[in-house]
């Protein structure tokens, strides 16, 4: 069941900011949480552990995860187990032992639909469809056994449990023992919503943070504009390895009406033959490309993943960024060498984004977008809207957390253009138009 748009990254998060947890575990199976996706800049420390299954053997030995685990304690930790009931049983205690005094357990699996409940469904069950098997049992027994927690249940996401580590008031023993005679799904349908100390996803929005400082990391977010540039005879560039929390658009540079075949929604398609990425852009900025909190344009030769642009969006809406770009792998072709990524940065803050992978907040766009036209390569332009977004006292970063591949070397500073100019020369002149020829580039 998934109630109010509700799931539990957003969980995770809200109980974070309510309770100021900031020490993260997410405890799970490749097979029951590939959407788990709590992004890991909202916690002072993290950790992901991914163990074997019968049907995912590319997790690691469960006993060596807990040792990995051994020397750490968490103030909130995310489950999702392997729903047999006794490996989610051994799932729950091993987990809560690792909270510290006061930190909070979310688990996943607690209130399904009752025809995903099956012991034996995953076998039945093609490739990854939903099971949530006998989770929800162990989780009524672990938390109806115990005397030193407190929990409630929260309708949405398939039932998410939170679990507290401090001592709670005790379950009715009436409840207990008529669960114990039925020990049915049904019964926890009909009659054991006091049992599960059931609560909605607007009961639980208004008690944990109801005012959040940032926008949840949520499947159903998609109010950022990705452009991606694609011509026929290049692969594209973007890796679709999750669902994209944003609008996905295509812009096919070559005129011939190319677009990929994709699986996931395209959702603008522009086919325009253009000289130079100036011309690209200038012909966006000429379009009604609708109301975005961010818009981003990437370069053809910028190997991303979709992963990897949830996760930018996601730390550019919690710094409330108004320019920025991820860093560049050690083994990109780089021009700017401040670009390059810095291993245990989350984020640096530059004075300049370059126009390979440009992030801009509605603002950002609004400041840089008649600039667009002043230059058919692009040359100059990156010197332009950075300037520009700093003297509105705009926040500019270089994501070091996420890292982008350059795969050709830059070949435009060759170009001769039909009106006899070259990248070179539109740059010094942009340079030299804005007053920018001694900008500080860090």
């Amino acid at each position: 069941m998934t109630a109010g748009g509700l799931t539990k990254n957003e969980i995770v998060l809200r109980l974070a900011a309510h309770f100021g947890y900031r020490e993260y575990l997410e405890f799970r199976t490749p097979w029951t949480g590939p959407d788990c996706a709590v992004n890991p800049t909202h916690f002072h420390s993290y950790a992901r552990v991914l163990y074997r299954t019968p049907v995912a053997p590319e997790g690691s030995e469960r006993q060596g995860c807990l040792d990995g685990i051994a020397a750490h304690s968490f103030s909130i930790a995310l489950l999702d187990p392997w729903h047999s009931y006794d490996q989610s049983r051994a799932d729950l205690e091993d987990v809560f032992a690792k909270l510290a005094p006061g930190g909070a357990m979310v688990v996943h699996d607690c209130w399904p639909r009752e025809e995903i409940t099956r012991p034996d469904g995953w076998q039945v069950i093609p490739e990854r469809g939903e099971w949530s098997g006998e989770t929800y049992a162990a989780y009524v027994d672990f938390v109806t056994s115990r005397t030193d927690l407190d929990y409630l249940t929260v309708d949405a996401d398939f039932g998410c449990g939170i679990v507290f580590k401090r001592p709670g008031a005790a379950t009715d023993a009436r409840l207990v023992e008529a669960w114990q005679a039925n020990r049915s799904h049904g019964w926890l349908q009909g009659d054991g919503h006091a049992l599960l100390r059931l609560v909605s996803a607007a009961e639980f929005r208004d008690t944990y943070a109801p005012s959040l400082p940032f926008k949840c990391d949520d499947p159903c977010e998609r109010e950022a504009l990705i452009m991606v540039n694609v011509n026929p005879g290049t692969p594209f560039c973007i890796d679709i390895d999750t669902a994209p929390r944003f609008r996905l658009g295509i812009f096919d540079y070559s005129g011939s009406g190319h677009v990929p075949r994709l699986p996931c929604p395209v959702d603008l398609q522009f086919s325009h033959k253009v000289s130079g990425k100036g011309e690209l852009l200038a012909h966006l900025a000429s379009q009604d490309l609708g109301d975005y909190d961010y818009i981003a344009e990437i370069d053809h030769d910028v190997m991303l993943s979709v992963s990897a642009i949830n996760r930018l969006l996601f730390i550019g809406r919690l710094h409330q960024l108004d320019l920025f770009q991820p860093s560049l792998s050690h083994d990109s072709f780089i021009s700017h060498p401040h670009l390059a990524n810095r291993p245990g940065f989350i984020l640096r803050e530059t004075t300049f984004v370059e126009t390979m992978t440009p992030f801009f907040s509605a603002i950002a766009f609004a400041l840089a977008r008649d600039s667009f036209g002043e230059s058919i390569s692009a040359w100059g332009l990156d010197f332009i809207w950075s300037s520009r977004v700093r003297n509105s006292h705009g926040k500019l970063a270089v994501i070091d957390a996420v890292m982008a591949r350059h795969v050709n070397p830059v070949r435009s500073n060759t170009w001769r253009f039909a009106n006899g100019e070259s990248p070179p020369a539109e740059l010094e002149r942009a340079l030299i138009r804005h007053g920018l020829t001694n900008y500080e580039l860090r």
